[in-house]
């Protein structure tokens, strides 16, 4: 903190060297330093009173609420996408047990027919196997015959 009696010194040097104006009593000074040492006096005010230290307070309560404010909107936008993630994947198990009982069933289908088609090939196989042992029964008995 600064001394305020010694800022006020400056200040009044500044008026005491500036120039006499032609006319009355007015004197030019200095405006840019006054106005810098006038505003290192209200720093110093308010050091002693803590006013600076409620503003720094209410800066450092803004920014701490800025950056909950942000943490909460970033929180939200992850609850979204994992909200948004999950009915993907829910719909994606949905869809997945669906598309797999229809292959079951396609499956099921294709071996039914397939076995039923062996089924029908093998009654032909077997009414041809039936045949030819008729035929060579047919054909061995004549001879049996003969030569008895």
């Amino acid at each position: 903190m600064e001394d305020i009696n010694l800022l006020l010194s400056y200040i009044e040097t500044e008026v005491i060297e500036g120039k006499r104006t032609i006319m009355g009593n007015g004197i030019i000074v200095n405006g840019e330093n006054v106005l810098n040492l006038v505003k290192r006096i209200r720093i110093s005010l308010n050091e002693l009173d803590g006013s600076n230290v409620l503003a720094e307070a209410n800066d450092k309560a803004q920014k701490i609420v800025a950056t909950a404010e942000q943490r909460k909107e970033q929180i939200l936008d992850e609850s979204i996408i994992i909200a948004e993630a999950k009915a993907i994947a829910e719909k994606t198990v949905r869809d997945a047990a669906v598309k797999r009982e229809q292959i079951e069933t396609i499956t099921a289908q294709n071996v039914i027919r397939n076995l039923n088609q062996l089924q029908n090939m093998l009654k032909g196989v077997s009414t041809e196997v039936d045949s030819s042992i008729k035929y060579f029964a047919d054909q061995v008995s004549p001879n049996r015959q003969s030569k008895q």
